[in-house]
């Protein structure tokens, strides 16, 4: 995926990895140029180099479902690395919806009637 320079930071703390590669597409401005972001699925799922928090809110049902299908199986160390993430969970869960509350509304575009 691509993403535009100030989102990297966020697309890292979900797991993705910046290639370094870059490139530019017709739809933005001639200015814009995009990153050039990918993710290993994998290893997300397994914690493996995401924010804890954010693995919570966003992963963890996801990885939940995966492991109940068997369809991914834990190391060792994996399992103990998910095992600390979900105690996590219930703070994860609470900054995030804190945070939803305390966010600026955005105003609406468009019609006003």
């Amino acid at each position: 995926m691509s993403c535009l320079d100030h989102m990297v930071p966020f697309y890292e703390k979900i797991g993705f990895r910046h290639t370094g590669l870059r490139h530019t597409e017709p739809q933005w401005k001639s200015d814009r140029i995009l990153n050039i972001m990918i993710v290993n699925t994998f290893e997300l799922m397994m914690g493996r180099g995401v924010n804890p928090f954010y693995w919570n809110v966003l992963w963890r049902e996801v990885a939940q479902y995966l492991s109940a299908e068997s369809l991914i199986e834990p190391t060792g160390i994996d399992r103990a690395r998910l095992l600390a993430y979900r105690a996590l969970g219930p703070v994860s869960t609470l900054v995030y919806h804190v945070r939803k509350l305390f966010r600026p509304t955005k105003l609406k575009v468009g019609n006003t009637k």
